[in-house]
């Protein structure tokens, strides 16, 4: 029970951190690209 509910925090903690990973770079690409189109006018 409590190692099922560990590993059930530590998958969490793993989604957690790779979502926002993933909106992060997201973030970065778009405002990044936001900047290249603002200097090529």
């Amino acid at each position: 029970m409590l190692l099922g509910l560990a590993f059930h925090c530590l998958c969490m903690r793993d989604i957690f951190s790779f979502s926002f990973r993933m909106t992060f770079s997201g973030s970065l690409v778009i405002s990044s690209t936001m900047k290249l189109t603002a200097d090529s006018e």
